[in-house]
């Protein structure tokens, strides 16, 4: 892409950390990024939780929408779904992975 066009730009990371009594963590993060060119803006926003269980600290379960894309208020992509992170073996597990796709071309999305 370019680079006199108005490539990349965060917009807002809002994170959050609970812990509770018992030990276990709830980190909640939501991510505002945008791209913008020609007059074409594409949105990504990311909302998703991390749940440490005190028990099992290596063993983080992850929720919520990892990846959504829009432009001119149009879905382009989403990824949402509950995860698996084992810090140990640094392996992502999905019990229940969705269709696979290409993720958009975002310089093909905001070209002349």
């Amino acid at each position: 892409m370019p680079s006199r066009w108005s490539w990349l730009r965060l917009r807002r990371r809002t994170r959050t950390t609970i812990t509770y009594e018992n030990g276990d963590i709830k980190r909640h993060t939501d991510l505002i990024v945008t791209a913008s060119a020609n007059g074409k803006t594409v949105i990504q926003r990311n909302s998703y939780n991390v749940f440490i269980d005190a028990d099992s600290p290596t063993q983080w379960v992850i929720t919520g929408v990892f990846e959504k894309a829009q432009l001119h208020g149009r879905t382009l992509w989403l990824e949402s779904g509950r995860l698996v992170y084992d810090l140990e073996t640094d392996q992502v597990s999905d019990a229940h992975p969705g269709p696979l796709a290409e993720p958009p071309d975002i310089c093909q999305l905001l070209g002349p």
